[in-house]
């Protein structure tokens, strides 16, 4: 026979009902109730003391006009111990109770807890004494549930799963609460604990949060960490120990054969305030003050799956949670090592570009990026180019870039300043290397001549090897060295071509949207390549480095697809520096369109007293300073 499926939204109509059939019914498989605060309270007795067959049990509570500060749930009447349920596999609440979460569910593997109130939320050393019971746990999801950090709210020990003395078995009648003595001390305060089968967690709340959470744990190097950060007020304190804690885990993933391969980086964008409201902030007394749209980061990295015996090949096993009872999700899915939101955050004060800007670089700083091979930019237009200049520093394998959306102009001009200080850095040596050449020729004359023999004229070859580099002096390959140098291919889709970049000046982190750059981004691209292409040569050419050069002199491939205003001759002129060089007719801009005139997605921002716009052609300025 079949074990019971329930399936119930509560109420005064059915309320007896189905506590009669949760406390009588023979076998029980799962049990799905959407209730209201009001009516769950009847039902917490038996819940608390499932049914032994039960394998899924869902808990959501409609805690809509209750309060979150005050005690939403008094202190369980009746004994939370007794033997174990080794059925129960899946176990997801919404403002529930955290005594629900029992250590008597010994094979758990799926546990989702979302919105617990203040006055529910257990301390870190119960919440991870609890945890450390669940060997079995390969799915978790925290969502505006993590633990208390203090003990400003106080937790009801009697909500704790193990705390009541009492043995009675289920169904026996309610008894009176029973003083506890205080819980020692737990031994996971300093220490990590292991979920060896933890295939992914999900996290959702403030920074703080899901940094104590993961100091807490230890994930598998295969583990998929979801982190959702939607609250930025802290930022300034808290993200260095996210960073910290995301490097933990970010190496010990690379050196258990789980290195990132892929990352991929989203903007995001979001009204400040709704339309209803928008009209009194921008129109009140606010105006000019307000921004008009809050900013946010998306980062995933994902790995290779690999049949062979490394440590992600057990990626096989199921990756996303899966219920009992339902169809799990197609294996072709390919589901991030790590994936990473942070913000847009509702107060816009902690949602501007310098946030963003800021929290991404801990972040950045913080992962082990050198086995990365592609890179997908979306919408990234708000990093500058000395943001990007530190980010290319740590991508030395990388050999695939996708742009798609917003023109990153920022990234285009790292690599392309970075190539123009490579090429002055090969001229400089090798003026050095000519100087010490003509020195080192001049000593062997003057030594031959004393020595009463012919001198050698100029042109001939020394008589000697010439005294080898000081270690002391610069080299490309020690002090500049070409980003990125394995980038083969590009490929750019959706992005308008014609876009103009931001001047950010040499003090401020973040792009002046009043000083406007009249460099068109295809145009920076065709420069950066030129500028790569010389870099190679010139280091190639360079034979006193004493390393040969594995740097291409041209890129592979230059794909343009489904762009807006693509300037013809541009697109012609990729030729020389790309050996394919493929784009469709849909956005190019035939001879009569194409006015050389950039055009910007935004312009100028609340608040500065401003009326004019400053602009500049910092590519003309570079390439005329270049004698190009």
């Amino acid at each position: 026979m079949q074990p019971l499926q329930i399936h119930s939204i509560v109420g005064r109509h059915n309320l007896q009902q189905i506590h009669r059939t949760l406390q009588l019914a023979h076998r029980i498989g799962t049990i799905h109730l959407d209730s209201s605060l009001h009516h769950i309270h009847g039902l917490l007795d038996t819940l608390a003391h499932p049914n032994p067959a039960l394998e899924s049990l869902t808990v959501r509570v409609n805690t809509a006009g209750h309060g979150v500060q005050g005690q939403v749930y008094p202190p369980p009447s009746y004994p939370l111990v007794g033997p174990s349920l080794p059925s129960m596999k899946y176990l997801e609440l919404h403002s529930a109770p955290f005594y629900l979460i029992s250590e008597r569910y010994t094979s758990l593997t799926d546990l989702h807890v979302y919105d617990l109130t203040p006055c529910e939320r257990p301390t870190l050393q119960q919440f991870l004494s609890t945890l450390s019971k669940f060997s079995h746990l390969e799915h978790l999801t925290l969502e505006n549930a993590f633990p208390l950090t203090s003990n400003s709210v106080p937790f009801p020990q009697a909500d704790s799963p193990s705390s009541s003395p009492s043995t009675s078995p289920p169904g026996s009648p309610p008894q009176k609460t029973v003083p506890l003595l205080k819980r020692r001390p737990s031994p996971f305060q300093e220490n990590r604990i292991s979920l060896p089968r933890l295939a992914t967690l999900h996290l959702s709340g403030s920074i703080t949060e899901i940094a104590t959470v993961l100091d807490s744990l230890m994930l598998p190097p295969d583990a998929s960490l979801t982190c959702t950060v939607t609250s930025l007020k802290d930022w300034q304190q808290s993200m260095p120990r996210l960073a910290e804690a995301l490097s933990v885990h970010s190496f010990a993933a690379a050196s258990g054969g789980c290195p990132l391969h892929k990352v991929v980086i989203s903007g995001l964008e979001d009204a400040a305030y709704p339309p209803a409201i928008a009209g009194v902030v921008y129109g009140g007394v606010h105006n000019g003050i307000a921004p008009m749209t809050v900013k946010g980061v998306r980062i995933r990295g994902f790995t290779t799956t690999s049949s062979s015996g490394s440590a992600c090949s057990s990626s096989k096993r199921t990756r996303s949670p899966v219920r009992p009872g339902t169809p799990s999700t197609s294996p072709r899915t390919q589901v991030p090592l790590l994936d990473l939101v942070i913000g847009p955050d509702t107060d816009p004060d902690f949602s501007s570009d310098e946030v963003i800007i800021r929290a991404l670089t801990y972040v950045w700083k913080s992962l082990s990026l050198g086995s990365v091979h592609s890179l997908v930019l979306h919408d990234l237009d708000t990093v500058t180019q000395k943001a990007w200049t530190q980010f290319l520093k740590s991508l030395p394998s990388l050999r695939f870039l996708d742009i798609t959306g917003h023109a990153p102009s920022g990234f285009i001009w790292a690599l392309l300043l970075n190539a123009v200080s490579c090429i002055q850095k090969e001229e400089r040596e090798r003026e050095r290397r000519e100087k010490r050449e003509k020195k080192a020729l001049k000593i062997i004359q003057d030594a031959a001549a004393a020595a009463g023999r012919r001198p050698t004229s100029p042109d001939s070859p020394p008589l000697s090897p010439l005294p080898p580099t000081s270690p002391l002096s610069p080299t490309p390959s020690s002090s500049r060295r070409l980003f990125v140098p394995k980038l083969t291919d590009i490929y750019i889709h959706g992005t308008d071509c014609t876009s103009g970049g931001y001047m950010v000046a040499g003090d401020a982190h973040v792009n002046s949207e009043w000083d406007l750059d009249d460099s068109r981004f295809l145009d920076v691209l065709l420069a950066c390549l030129q500028m790569r292409s010389q870099a190679a040569s010139a280091a190639a050419a360079n034979t006193m480095s004493g390393m040969p050069t594995s740097i291409a002199t041209k890129l592979r491939s230059v794909s343009i697809s489904n762009c807006r205003g693509v300037p013809r001759q541009t697109a012609l002129l990729l030729k020389e520096f790309v050996s394919h060089s493929v784009w469709d007719q849909k956005g190019m801009l035939k001879d009569g369109e194409d006015t050389g005139l950039a055009r910007y997605r935004k312009v100028g921002a609340l608040g500065n007293g401003r009326d004019e716009l400053r602009h500049y052609y910092r590519l003309k300025t570079l390439l005329d300073e270049l004698d190009f």
